[in-house]
């Protein structure tokens, strides 16, 4: 380690076992450089000597034979020793026996000087992206003004640091290592913090993150993805992707800057008893698994291993983050989104949900993402197979929403979103149409006739309306019993039952004649011609489209019977 011999103000390298003093400061014009101060005559020429003068003098005074200073104890025309130095720097602050912070832009001597803390709140040394490690790694660091005079130490001056730094004041005070705090909470110490280089926003943080990467000026925000990356190679902590997107349209996992992170100092990591499967970078995107249940149109809500810890008693009670993920054209690809202007639904940790593998590049084609915006959660239905007033049907109430004017039926976005709804028909014997969403978001649609509303006792025809009324919630079914189940236990998620198609004819079901179970697929919908010849609905047809349209503001399905 290369450092300053504090009375000849010359290079040495550090003794082994030597204590020694560092300089924080923020660099402005004029600084000494490396190849300066091999020259004392054309080092002492620049502005910047007389910090580095004073730093030694100080050193000197307070017994330390050696200090160390980034603008000069650097070679910035070596990119290899760039690199090792910006890798190393955060042990170098962590090992010194004491850190100097020089306020430049503070004067505690000025007849017109405004208390300390503001003077401190304006103060370019808590805006700058390397200053923050220079504040957390050392042991004992004291803040001087352009004068050297003292204004406090860490220590003394914990409770201000927390509120000018928004950190913790156990991690200012050392009582707390930064590994107890979550990804996104030190992320937020750094998300109004500036550097002059674009990415020296990520290199000034690995030591934060205890990671290490080499040095490519000239990728831009590419290195802060970087940096994202190599911490999950070592790190399962969700909170990385707990950051708001807040309308930027960005679609991946990764942010492009701390600055992402604002407001997420309260995000805590969450226990996890069964661990959390790995996760990596490919050539189909960011590849993780989370528990997920659909949500509405193409979208999932996957579960975060994470909760705003702020809310207290809330993140106690097991309540977790969970985040937006729409399903794109291709089966395994989705985008990061925003539902209906929320980045997150606050859902309990403790529900059991499937694990899906999701694949999300961090930049998706425009073109994919063609009215990926919040949709429609259902069908417009076509025809003149709706009474003139239709019943709407359906458990609870207000599962769905029937527009006559539009003739849409629009389901609640919720967790476990699957059923959308019933309505009441008039088309030959068919009595009843039910609409609704598999777990792949692929369209079904259940057709019954009169004898194929209901074998159990959970409803009745009222035969003066000739409408199917509830008489409890619905359950999915199991697949012992599926073949019986009249339309309304059969839920949108089974799994198993459905009507066979063949020859593009669907037949009804063979253990439940006047009951038919189609399920069509996500991108092209439902084209079958329905038939039934051993039931008491003779000989006729009915022919189901069901076409995926899209709209100015998102997308739905057009839904068509046709008897013929």
């Amino acid at each position: 380690m290369r450092v300053i011999n504090t009375r000849t103000q010359q290079y040495n390298d550090l003794p082994r076992g030597e204590k020694y003093a560092i300089l924080s400061h923020t660099w402005e014009t004029d600084e000494v450089t490396f190849q300066d101060l091999h020259t004392p005559a054309t080092a002492r020429q620049k502005t910047g000597f007389q910090k580095i003068e004073g730093f030694c003098k100080k050193a000197l005074q307070d017994g330390y034979s050696y200090g160390w200073a980034d603008t000069c104890c650097i070679n910035n025309e070596s990119s290899a020793e760039l690199g090792e130095a910006i890798n190393s720097m955060y042990k170098w602050y962590q090992d010194a026996d004491v850190c100097y912070a020089l306020l430049t832009d503070v004067d505690t001597t000025s007849t017109s000087v405004c208390p300390l803390e503001e003077q401190l709140a304006k103060s370019r040394w808590f805006t700058r992206g390397w200053t923050l490690q220079e504040l957390l790694a050392p042991k004992t660091v004291i803040f001087f003004d352009n004068n050297w005079n003292i204004l406090g130490t860490k220590a003394t001056m914990t409770e201000v640091l927390a509120r000018l730094t928004r950190i913790d004041g156990a991690v200012l005070s050392g009582d707390a290592p930064l590994s107890q705090r979550s990804i996104a909470q030190r992320m937020s110490w750094a998300a109004r913090r500036t550097t002059t280089r674009v990415e020296d926003i990520a290199y000034c943080l690995l030591g934060i993150f205890d990671v290490n990467m080499p040095m490519i000026y000239g990728e831009g925000e590419k290195a802060f993805i970087r940096l994202q990356l190599q911490i999950l190679e070592q790190s399962d902590d969700h909170s990385i992707f707990a950051w708001p997107i807040d309308g930027t349209g960005k679609q991946g996992m990764l942010a492009d800057s701390p600055a992402a992170f604002r407001g997420t100092a309260g995000i805590g990591s969450l226990y996890s008893r069964r661990g959390r499967p790995s996760y990596r970078m490919t050539n189909r995107g960011l590849s993780l698994e989370l528990p997920a249940v659909p949500f509405a149109v193409d979208t999932y809500l996957a579960q975060l291993d994470c909760c705003n810890a702020l809310n207290g008693p809330s993140s106690r009670a097991g309540l977790a983050l969970g985040i937006f993920l729409r399903r794109l054209d291709e089966d395994d690809q989705y985008a990061r989104v925003e539902y209906n202007g929320m980045t997150f639904r606050t859902i309990s940790q403790y529900i059991d949900r499937p694990r899906i593998k999701f694949n999300i590049r961090q930049r998706e084609d425009r073109a994919m993402l063609r009215n990926q915006k919040d949709s429609f959660n259902g069908f417009c239905v076509d025809g003149d197979f709706l009474p003139p007033s239709p019943q709407k049907l359906g458990y609870p109430p207000n599962m769905f929403i029937w527009e006559k004017h539009t003739r849409r039926m629009i389901a609640e976005a919720r967790e476990g979103f699957g059923d959308v709804g019933y309505l009441a028909v008039n088309l030959g014997q068919i009595r009843v149409i039910k609409l609704g969403f598999d777990a792949q978001f692929n369209p079904v649609c259940f057709l019954a006739a009169k004898a194929g509303l209901s074998n159990q006792v959970v409803g009745y025809l009222n035969p003066k309306q000739n409408l199917f009324m509830l008489t409890e919630g619905l359950q999915p079914t199991e697949e012992g019993n599926i073949q019986k189940y009249g339309i309304l236990e059969r839920h949108a998620s089974d799994m198993v039952g459905w009507s066979k198609v063949l020859n593009d004819r669907a037949h009804a079901l063979e253990y439940h004649q006047g009951l038919w179970a189609v399920k069509g697929d996500r991108l092209h919908g439902i084209d079958v011609v329905l038939e039934n010849p051993r039931s008491t609905l003779s000989q006729k047809l009915f022919h189901l489209q069901i076409t995926r349209e899209y709209l100015d503001n998102g997308k739905e399905w057009r839904v068509s019977l046709e008897l013929l």
